[in-house]
């Protein structure tokens, strides 16, 4: 899949307490720093990003949740453990692509508008901290792009910002494209929104990731902290 060779190698990190770094643990236990103690983490990563490309964003929320209890708290800086921000980008693109419905539990809760609004500031909030700590990373430009659509009160941003990468050829999702029709439509340009929905066709995933019924209606959304 051709999102799935352009995952990302971001070199970020989060708040502290939340990873201890390898050599910590080994001096802490006596032991050599030839152990990998995140392989189990990186696997449930690689399974959520499966996941969140087969359209089950929600599903792929739930594993990040279950792995990080604390990632709500999660603050993306430079300098730290490539999947705990992989990991964050999941749930940040989760809980927009679901409009905030994530399942409950570990500081998340959907029950009301309000909640579903919050998630949703939370997810795009959390992608503009990414893609600042990686303004070279395409994917997190298109998936911050692709996030900034879904508020009304940035849906012109996340445009401007999808419509710059389509210039470049350089839009590679299926949610960027999505995103991108729907903007275009809501601007009147019903031809251009069909262009962008039949450029998503072209990309290797299933053809109902590629349907305007796929895009989350859009919030508003203000900023958070």
């Amino acid at each position: 899949m051709r999102t799935r060779a352009m995952i990302l190698g971001l070199g970020l990190g989060l708040l502290a307490g939340m990873a201890q770094p390898p050599n910590a643990r080994a001096s802490a236990c006596g032991m050599g720093d030839d152990i990998d103690w995140y392989a189990g983490e990186r696997s449930k990563v690689s399974e959520a990003v499966d996941l969140l490309e087969q359209g089950r964003a929600r599903d792929a929320a739930w594993v990040v949740q279950n792995v990080w209890p604390r990632l709500r708290e999660a603050r993306p800086v430079e300098g730290g453990l490539p999947h705990i921000a992989e990991a964050v980008r999941v749930m940040a693109l989760a809980s927009v692509r679901t409009s905030g419905d994530v399942n409950p539990g570990f500081g998340w809760t959907s029950r009301t508008a309000a909640d579903r609004a919050s998630n949703v500031r939370w997810g795009i909030s959390r992608l503009r901290m990414l893609a600042a700590a990686s303004p070279s990373s395409v994917m997190l430009e298109q998936n911050l792009g692709e996030a900034l659509t879904a508020s009304t009160e940035t849906a012109t941003e996340g445009n401007g910002i999808l419509e710059t990468l389509d210039r470049r050829h350089a839009i590679t999702t299926p949610g960027a494209f999505v995103a991108l029709a729907r903007t275009r439509k809501l601007h009147g340009d019903e031809e251009g929104a069909a262009v962008a929905l039949a450029q998503c066709e072209t990309l290797e995933v299933s053809q109902d990731q590629c349907s305007e019924s796929e895009a989350p209606p859009v919030v508003t959304a203000s900023s958070v902290p």
